[in-house]
């Protein structure tokens, strides 16, 4: 120890020399605070040991204030000794730090000179260690503040004049993050005010705990530390400093409890001889003292560490544990080697076993700390904490950005809950494979639609597996163009533009041409383009050119009528999903949890604050907790269901489905847009061109599949369209109006048995269109409060006079194309839907009866300025606090393109918008 250690450690020994045993033994037993003893520590200044010497105080560190309490603890003052003095180092280190000169003045040398005694009411009964949930409110009025509220196991109070105060000043519901709108006091105590009731407990009887009742109470303006709402921000500070101190403490009773069992061992004397002659009383003794000098090293690490502004977060625990074990076996040693007069409160140890115990199990537990040195130090997986700071619901492209985004803080920890299953299946990696997931139950969940059209009904199907749809689509990476976006803005919707978004998809893409100023480079969605070039192909493409539809090597790259070989989120071959590019990442750090076959039944609150998703998880039934938000990325059919299983929807129909209303919002479910009323057209080609001769019986496909395997080429390697077209169905139409899908391939009928398509055995190909900007609308709503029931859902098909004239006008112009030259010439006849349809009025019917898909839902959390539309412009759901929609629901129409760019685009851009809201107080 340097001198100055030393002198401390001295000082502090002559003081407690002048308290003996007999002195602690009658505070033990009639209950009164050691008032002599705690005055000859204020009148010598070591109350004010870790005070700066500008405030009156010594201005030493945190390891001269550990060896000045384990000396009072070792002295036989144990934990009695040591508490009623400890809140002096650590308690008021958030005054010295962020206190005003004048509260500095007014109550530091007080404290200091042992004039005034302070206590520190932070824990509540219904809140225990989550602070967060305190309950105990400080409304302003005026220049003071009224406060209600009650408080436990608060030390001194009995003896105290001042109160170290947490209240929140700002409900729970109205705070972006459960740490903010708490507030820290030091003021009066005033009993008029705060009914103190002692609390009977084990040990430590001259320190008092006790519960407080407070009413009315009244607290100057003038006596709130900092700033309004950061209180939780300055308690944080001083959890490091009291782990150490009360560390050292376990260390000082440990080390008096083994003098007098080894003094003891000297003098009894049992058959003759000393019992400490035994090896059964010597080795557990010698057990003990290394137990305590180990757990001192890593105490005098963690207060150097400390005193040096360095981490000392996991030295810190590990002090606290490793002296609070020894501690505690050191006192029950003694109290065994003492035998029956272990038991007897004339020599001491047994007092010493009861207060040993604080060391033990406060402020934290063992079980904690095992939990923080694994976790946090080495790296070992997370045990399953039903606490986290940010509850994302659902793992598809949104979910998937946010848990990587949100997860690169590492103080963060971001749980996130997938319905389906994992998506380990190689399938998943081959592009053609979602021919064979997209109707597996295993992979996906299906919702039937209500009747429409000529009386059928449609299933809509969405990925139920890690990734979400992006495990199961066809990976076009189709992010549409400026108009659209723009357009959203101008409806009111602040910072959603075309602006934003291109930033967006820069920042995500990693494009097989390079970057410049309209793609990225570098970023974790590989974006590929089909390849390689094939004649039936090119045929169309030459197609096209005469209708001045230009061919682009990017089809991203314009607003203009155009055509190109598909972008796709594929890299040498192999899908990359949401899941692989970005929850991967973040699943590989510490912070990061995803729960599996979770299924999210509602979503928790306290009033309209959310705090966290009630799941299903098998047959067990859990609550997860969210510090934070909790982040609904279920997609455009299950969010909306999921908030109006929680009480959030239209009044009516949550009434109709059994479910409480806790927020009126009747535009929950509503605006439903989609790429409804297709047509497809399927080719019968002349030749053997295409790809169906590659793909039309078992053999050819496995073929297909072994050299796929070898070089990563081939049809196998790419999605499901070799080409991307977008133009306009009448050549007065001001923009483009029209998306459409060519690929050298048909499939004229379904396998009964899978549901899977069956190549036709000739050479094909098909071309789909729709309309881009479809004005139809749909719904989804629940039917009851379970996330089983079948929801109602009523598809967008063409039911607008726009929709209904575009969808005919589609038809014809497509069957224009398809009779060009130099692709007419490889065509030997059109198959589907066959030349003999071409009326008006059965071309509507055959779009309407054939062109359900529901494949691009948006739109049923709109986002909008308006009141009743579900989320703002922060995508925060209205009416309600700590919940967000992320996901594309939010659209509030159809992007100039297919969702799966655009849906991580905009979770991207929620990841910034949920990152500045936040101040990080880890």
């Amino acid at each position: 120890m340097s001198d100055t250690q030393t002198a401390v450690q001295d000082a502090a020994s002559t003081i407690c020399n002048g308290f003996g045993d007999d002195y602690w033994l009658a505070r033990d037993r009639d209950g009164a605070f050691p008032q002599a003893f705690y005055q000859a520590f204020a009148d010598a200044g070591w109350l004010g040991i870790c005070v700066p010497e500008d405030h009156g105080g010594v201005g030493l560190g945190i390891t001269e204030a550990a060896i000045m309490m384990r000396t009072i603890a070792e002295s036989g003052a144990g934990m009695s000794g040591a508490s009623c003095l400890h809140i002096n180092i650590f308690g008021l280190n958030p005054l010295v730090v962020h206190g005003t000169d004048d509260q500095k003045r007014r109550a530091l040398p007080a404290m200091i000179g042992g004039r005034d005694k302070a206590c520190f009411g932070v824990t509540e009964p219904n809140a225990g260690l989550n602070t967060t949930q305190i309950k105990t409110r400080a409304v302003r009025m005026g220049d003071r503040y009224v406060v209600d509220g009650q408080k436990v196991w608060i030390s001194t109070a009995q003896v105290a004049n001042k109160i170290m105060l947490l209240a929140r000043t700002t409900p729970l519901a109205d705070v972006k993050r459960p740490t903010d709108g708490l507030s820290l006091f030091y003021t009066d105590l005033d009993r008029s005010k705060i009914d103190v009731r002692e609390i009977d407990k084990m040990g430590r009887a001259c320190v008092d705990s006790n519960e407080l009742f407070i009413e009315g109470l009244e607290i100057p303006a003038q006596d709130r530390i900092g700033e309004e709402g950061r209180g939780f921000d300055y308690i944080l500070e001083g959890l490091n400093p009291e782990r150490i101190l009360i560390a050292s403490e376990g260390v000082g009773l440990g080390h008096a409890a083994l003098r007098r069992a080894a003094d003891y061992a000297r003098q009894r004397t049992v058959f003759d001889r000393p019992i400490g002659q035994n090896q059964s009383i010597q080795h557990p003794l010698a057990v003990n003292w290394m137990e305590l000098e180990a757990a001192w090293l890593m105490i005098r690490r963690a207060a150097w560490e400390y005193d040096q502004g360095r981490p000392c977060g996991a030295s810190a625990n590990a002090s606290k544990y490793l002296a609070g074990e020894a501690g505690f076996n050191a006192c029950q040693q003694a109290v065994m080697t003492h035998g029956g007069f272990g038991y007897a409160k004339e020599y001491h140890v047994e007092r010493y076993l009861r207060e040993i115990m604080i060391a033990r199990i406060a402020p934290i537990s063992p079980q904690l700390i095992l939990c923080y040195i694994a976790e946090r130090v080495l790296g070992l997986p997370q045990f399953l904490l039903m606490t986290y700071d940010y509850i994302i619901v659902g793992s598809g492209a949104a979910g998937s950005v946010l848990a990587e985004r949100l997860s690169r803080d590492p103080a963060v920890r971001v749980l996130v809950l997938e319905a389906g299953g994992p998506d380990r299946n190689p399938i998943h990696l081959l592009p053609k494979g979602f021919y064979f997931t997209m109707n597996s139950p295993s992979y996906v969940k299906s919702y039937e639609t209500e009747r429409y059209g000529d009386g059928r009904t449609d299933r809509w199907i969405r990925g139920r597996v890690v990734g979400g749809s992006t495990t199961i689509n066809g990976m076009m990476w189709n992010r549409g163009w400026a108009p659209q976006y723009d357009a959203w803005e101008r409806a009111g919707n602040t910072g959603w533009n075309w602006e934003r978004f291109l930033h967006a998809f820069k920042a995500l893409e990693d494009h097989e041409l390079g970057g410049n100023e309209l793609r990225g480079e570098g970023g974790a969605v590989p974006v590929s383009i089909a390849g390689p070039r094939e004649p039936v192909s090119e045929a169309f493409i030459a197609a096209l050119a005469r209708h001045d539809i230009g061919f682009l090597d990017d089809m991203n790259a314009s607003g203009e009528e155009r055509v190109g070989y598909t972008c796709s989120n594929i890299r040498r071959g192999l899908r990359v999903s949401a899941s692989r590019a970005f929850l991967g990442k973040a699943r590989r750090r510490r912070n990061c949890t995803l729960l599996d076959r979770t299924e999210v039944s509602r979503i928790l609150f306290d009033g309209t604050a959310a705090t966290g998703v009630e799941a299903t998880r098998g047959d067990e039934k859990m609550a997860f907790t969210a510090r934070r938000e909790v982040l609904i990325c279920a997609g455009a059919l299950e969010s909306p269901l999921l908030l109006e299983r929680s009480g959030i929807g239209d009044p009516a129909i949550l009434a109709a489905a059994g479910i409480p209303m806790r927020v009126h919002s009747p535009r929950v479910g509503e605006n439903l847009h989609d790429h409804c009323g297709s047509t497809l057209f399927q080719l019968r080609l002349k030749g053997s061109g295409g790809y169906n001769p590659q793909l039309n019986s078992p053999w050819r496909q496995a073929w297909s599949g072994f050299k796929y395997l070898f070089t990563r080429t081939g049809v196998m390697s790419f999605g499901g369209h070799n080409l991307v077209t977008v133009f306009k169905s009448d050549p007065a139409s001001p923009h483009p109006d029209t998306q459409g899908f060519f690929t050298p391939l048909s499939s004229s009928a379904v396998d009964p048995s899978t549901g899977r398509p069956v190549m036709d055995r000739f050479p094909g190909a098909m071309f789909g269109t729709y309309p881009l900007y479809p004005t139809s609308t749909g719904s989804i709503h629940v039917t009851g409060p379970g996330a089983d029931d079948q929801p109602r859902l009523v598809p967008a098909i063409p039911t607008t006079e726009h929709d209904r004239a575009l969808t005919i006008k589609i038809f014809h112009k497509t069957r224009e194309i398809l009779a060009t030259e130099p692709f007419a010439q490889l065509v030997e006849a059109e198959t589907v839907p066959g030349a003999a349809l071409h009326d008006d009025a059965a071309v509507l019917d055959y779009a309407i009866n054939t062109g359900g898909r529901g494949f691009h839902t948006t739109g049923t959390c709109a986002i909008g300025p308006d009141a009743d539309d579900v989320v703002d412009d922060r995508l925060s759901v209205r009416g309600t606090s700590r919940l967000r929609v992320v996901d594309a629901s939010v659209f509030p129409a159809m992007p100039s393109g297919n969702n799966n760019a655009p849906t991580m685009a905009l979770a991207w851009i929620a990841a910034d918008l949920i990152l500045d809201a936040r101040t990080d107080v880890e």
